[in-house]
């Protein structure tokens, strides 16, 4: 997959899903049992706001995660938000898990020209091994500046 500011590759076990957002991809992978959302927010950002943003996007998303917990009758065990400024910007992550045993996982990206958004989910794989899928398809995004 390839957009004016990020490409991603992803093995052959990926099926694109419908979305009905126009910047939201999803992705799902049948062998694992994993859902895939990748978003981007194009925009022209400064670099000193990419930290001001990045605690302002994942703090929003854990609110959102334990809402949607609540809503399911169960609670969310999130770990994070982690905010770390990189050379090209600034990069975020949380993972966690709803007590009902669904496993998420977080990353995203403030660069000068987008917020990248990367969101995993499985009702079946354990923490560890959803990591290790999140490792997986991070290895294949580039950004294209």
């Amino acid at each position: 997959m390839q957009t004016e500011t990020y490409s991603l590759r992803l093995s052959a076990d990926w099926a694109e899903a419908p979305s009905t957002d126009a910047e939201q991809r999803t992705f799902v992978s049948q062998s694992r049992g994993v859902h895939l959302v990748v978003s981007s927010l194009p925009g022209a950002i400064p670099a000193e706001r990419f930290e001001e943003i990045a605690r302002f996007v994942v703090g929003r998303r854990i609110e959102l995660e334990r809402q949607i917990a609540a809503e399911r009758g169960e609670t969310a065990d999130i770990v994070g938000p982690v905010v770390i400024s990189e050379a090209w910007g600034t990069s975020m992550s949380y993972t966690g898990t709803f007590s009902g045993g669904r496993q998420f996982s977080y990353s995203g990206s403030v660069t000068g020209t987008q917020v990248l958004n990367l969101y995993l989910e499985s009702e079946t794989l354990s923490h560890d091994r959803l990591m290790d899928v999140s490792m997986e398809v991070t290895s294949g995004l580039d950004f294209t500046f």
